[in-house]
């Protein structure tokens, strides 16, 4: 009788440790977005933490999408969304990946355990499955029916979104907002950077009018081109901005050709652009506009020389 009680007690016991391993308390959110200033934003594969945080979980596991700059037309198209790094407050779309998933784990728990299906969450059906209640297999989120979809409620396969039925419409930028979207606010007034004294006020010719003061919003920190040959150059434009830029355009202007224009990704308040020109653009000068993350369009304050310099030495 003693043995049977024993048994009975360690059975109990190892029932108990079976559920503690299998116990998932995570929130899954797939699809995270942040929204700057009503602007929405897929957020970056370095982010899951800080987006859990600011939800009230101290810990993250991510699932990301891999050559987001590739991949992601193709899952999405028509929809104009950026990816915004959530540390640095900026776009870094073609800098960075994208979050598929992020579970979100409360204080003292861990991440959720696959199952013996190879399922992370709970109450799954199928296989290969992250998130809660999806029925299907590789899908990424809750409450899917289908194959290989990601996002929450989607019935289908191969479905990027939330709450699509397969064949009836495609997936709209407002579709991507939800009650888990992280709202967040830039600063519109940031500390200016340190700046040297003002030079003394020119003197004035009668009736002459002094020109406006300098901005600051972006400051072009030095531009140069080296020659590579076939009557072409490479050049590189450093810039320096007071607020944080969704995207910075530099254009490239020479007396005898249009202006030439393209864009860039800044990183933080800094940006590098580089491009290949026809030689003659890199004898001329280059000024530089950009747009806020809450799409203010601010300007450099004039172009800019540019500075010829030698071809970086190849090494052996």
């Amino acid at each position: 009788m003693r043995s049977l009680v024993i048994i009975a007690l360690m059975v109990s016991a190892m029932s108990s440790l079976s559920l503690a391993a299998t116990e998932c308390n995570s929130t899954f959110i797939a699809l995270p977005t942040a929204s700057v200033d009503g602007e929405l934003f897929f957020v970056s594969e370095t982010s899951g933490p800080a987006f859990c945080r600011a939800k009230g979980f101290p810990k993250a596991v991510t699932t990301v999408l891999r050559d987001t700059q590739v991949e992601l037309p193709g899952r999405l198209p028509g929809v104009d969304i950026h990816i915004l790094d959530i540390a640095s407050m900026a776009a870094c779309d073609g800098a960075c990946d994208m979050l598929l998933l992020v579970e979100c784990i409360p204080h003292e728990q861990h991440e959720c355990e696959w199952d013996a299906r190879y399922n992370k969450g709970l109450n799954n059906t199928g296989r290969y499955n992250k998130g809660n209640a999806n029925l299907g297999n590789e899908n990424f989120g809750n409450y899917n029916n289908g194959t290989k979809n990601v996002g929450n409620n989607n019935h289908g396969d191969n479905l990027f979104c939330h709450n699509l039925v397969q064949g009836e419409g495609a997936c709209v930028l407002e579709m991507l907002r939800t009650p888990q979207t992280l709202r967040l606010k830039s600063d519109a007034n940031p500390p200016a950077p340190a700046s040297p004294p003002p030079p003394p006020a020119p003197v004035l010719a009668p009736g002459q009018l002094a020109p406006p003061p300098p901005s600051g919003q972006i400051v072009i920190d030095g531009a140069y081109c080296y020659d590579i040959g076939d009557e072409r150059s490479r050049c590189q434009v450093f810039l320096t901005t007071v607020l944080l830029l969704k995207n910075i355009w530099v254009t490239f202007q020479e007396d005898l050709r249009p202006d030439m224009s393209l864009k860039c990704i800044p990183a933080g308040l800094h940006a590098r652009c580089e491009a290949t020109l026809p030689a003659d653009y890199g004898r001329g000068t280059v000024t530089a506009m950009g747009r806020t993350l809450s799409n203010q369009i601010i300007w450099a304050d004039g172009a800019v020389r540019i500075n010829p310099v030698p071809a970086p030495q190849l090494s052996a």
